[in-house]
């Protein structure tokens, strides 16, 4: 079975801690952790994240310290960095040096929080598309980038490579530790987009599909008439459009139900430059769901 809407509605979009982060009201924690709560808007250092994650995740080590520029640091001495790089969450700049004084930056810091919140990785898609970059990041990181974006936990990023602040610590492990259960495996929804361009008009058309690859019927539950919004971007990062803005929609409440292998499809037209790179985004709104999809194309 196939079910078809287009319908154009608004998102909002709140912002906690720096102007990186997109995030919805979140809950308390769902265990004490000890985190940064002075000179918050000093830069993180490496040693500073290093002592964060050891004391986050409970990590310890036995082992000594092997860098040249960590001995009798103040981070190795409360096992710290022995700890995180024996967990994988952090390693070297090199087999020699951990520059524990270095600036830590957005995705060194997504990276690490991700691998230890056990996050599971989307996929390995390419970040990077000619002529220019649509996410600025590290080749390393782009596989956590890309999951990232694609569970909403960041949205609305320009660049990935910028030095976090100590407060935007706290920003990201309350969204990170309080990701649902349903998030950190497989999610039974599936989304996919089909892009087009017609060459009478010069419209590219956007054709996105949702299924449900489960085995059980979800209920899909809206607090608006809202049923999904989506943002394309240039190759600069910046906006070309997004979709619900300025819009208005109900507040009425609503639900869908999917059966297993059923799929629900919305459509969309957009007028963009044919030889240039854009990125869009899609994403449905209902409640607890986290279908969305992010794909690069360049408009033929």
């Amino acid at each position: 079975m196939k079910k078809k809407i287009a319908i154009v509605m608004l998102v909002v979009f709140g912002v906690l801690g720096s102007t990186v982060y997109a995030a919805p009201p979140m809950p308390e924690f769902k265990k004490p952790v000890k985190l940064i709560h002075d000179r918050l808007e000093e830069n993180l250092t490496r040693a500073e994240l290093a002592t964060v994650l050891a004391r986050l995740f409970e990590l310890r080590s036995t082992e000594a310290a092997s860098f040249e520029d960590t001995k009798a640091h103040w981070a190795v001495n409360n096992g710290a960095i022995p700890a995180v790089v024996e967990a994988k969450l952090m390693t070297g700049v090199s087999n020699k040096h951990f520059k524990p004084n270095e600036k830590v930056t957005l995705e060194q810091l997504l990276v690490a929080l991700m691998k230890g919140f056990k996050v599971p990785i989307v996929g390995t898609a390419p970040m990077k598309t000619e002529p220019q970059e649509l996410w600025d990041t590290s080749d390393w990181a782009s596989p956590y980038v890309f999951t990232a974006l694609n569970k909403g936990i960041l949205t609305e990023v320009t660049s990935f490579r910028t030095e976090v602040k100590r407060k935007d610590v706290t920003t990201l492990v309350r969204m990170l530790a309080n990701i649902d259960t349903a998030q950190r495996t497989a999610d039974p929804l599936k989304t996919d987009v089909q892009i087009s361009t017609d060459a009478a008009t010069g419209q590219t058309n956007f054709l996105f599909t949702v299924r449900n690859t489960g085995s059980e019927t979800l209920l899909l539950e809206y607090n608006t008439s809202q049923r999904f919004d989506l943002i394309i971007k240039d190759g600069t990062g910046s906006i070309v459009e997004h979709l619900s803005a300025d819009q208005m929609f109900m507040q009425v409440l609503g639900e869908e139900s999917l059966s297993p292998n059923e799929t629900v499809t919305y459509d969309h037209q957009a007028k963009l430059e044919r030889g240039k790179s854009y990125s869009v985004e899609f994403w449905i709104t209902a409640k607890d769901n986290s279908a969305r999809v992010i794909k690069q194309f360049t408009v033929q």
